[in-house]
């Protein structure tokens, strides 16, 4: 039995006639799982210094370290929606002279195609502070939405959150992940209620909550139109990333801006308990 089979099997049990509902809020995701004994060739990892072609440059206004890099030809098996490209890397860097993540440009992410990986260096320019270096593997993952979002709440009463958060716990379980767990696509597993709201806050640049009617109309346009890139639970251990307030970082960007590869227009958002 596959995870898809052992999580529909969950919820027929804990939900009877309501699965369908159920099953409307859990979204395909791919998971990464740590392999600290990892010496493959693959590209995917965090930290360490970014693989990337000779011509790649960071910005020089910020003290920018790799916090991770996606090679997506070796996701792309478990992207079930097919909604990022099937070739090239994805580079995740943040300002490491930060204690927060509320600053403007405290993030960037590029994008790069390659012919060979012989095409690649690794590149150390402008970088003062690296990040221990952990490779992960991918592999099938779901997520469900949380009870804050848009989605989830148009069910109103009509489900029970505690089983479905017994249901998340035993995926978690099950797929060996520790704490809110890291992940690419599917729902973001938000620690305050909700992610895409801020998504759309960050993206519109608005500076902080006390929002107009038009502001609030302008967020309730878009904020559903976010997919999330990457979720990195800073957690854990496995980790050097503890000068940082400990909670989850979620990258998210805009259907309409994956699909034309603007992936610096991805925003930062991030949650702590």
């Amino acid at each position: 039995m596959n995870i898809k089979e052992e999580i529909d099997k969950l919820i027929k049990e804990h939900f009877g006639e309501k699965s369908e509902l159920v099953e409307s809020i859990l979204k395909p995701s791919v998971g990464i799982r740590i392999n600290e004994n990892s010496n493959s060739e693959k590209l995917s990892k965090f930290g360490g210094l970014p693989k990337v072609k000779s011509s790649f440059h960071l910005p020089k206004n910020k003290e920018y370290s790799l916090l991770c890099q996606l090679d997506l030809s070796e996701l792309k098996a478990f992207d079930v929606e097919n909604l990022l490209p099937k070739e090239g890397i994805l580079y995740f860097f943040i300002d490491n002279s930060l204690k927060n993540f509320s600053e403007e440009n405290c993030s960037v992410v590029f994008y790069q195609k390659y012919n060979s990986k012989l095409d690649l260096i690794y590149q150390d320019q402008h970088l003062n502070c690296i990040y221990k270096e952990v490779q992960f593997d991918f592999f099938e993952y779901y997520s469900f939405v949380s009870y804050q979002e848009n989605e989830y709440l148009k069910l109103g009463k009509e489900i029970d959150g505690n089983l479905i958060d017994d249901i998340m716990e035993d995926i978690l379980f099950n797929t060996n992940q520790i704490g809110v767990g890291h992940q690419i696509l599917g729902a973001p597993q938000a620690l305050q209620g909700g992610v895409y709201y801020h998504f759309a806050h960050k993206y519109l640049g608005f500076k902080d909550y006390n929002l107009n009617e038009r502001q609030k109309n302008e967020i309730a346009q878009i904020q559903d139109d976010f997919i999330l890139l990457l979720q990195v639970d800073l957690e854990d251990t496995r980790f050097s990333f503890s000068e940082f307030n400990m909670g989850v970082l979620y990258f998210g960007i805009l259907k309409e801006d994956l699909n034309n590869l603007r992936f610096d227009k991805t925003v930062l958002v991030f949650q702590s308990t």
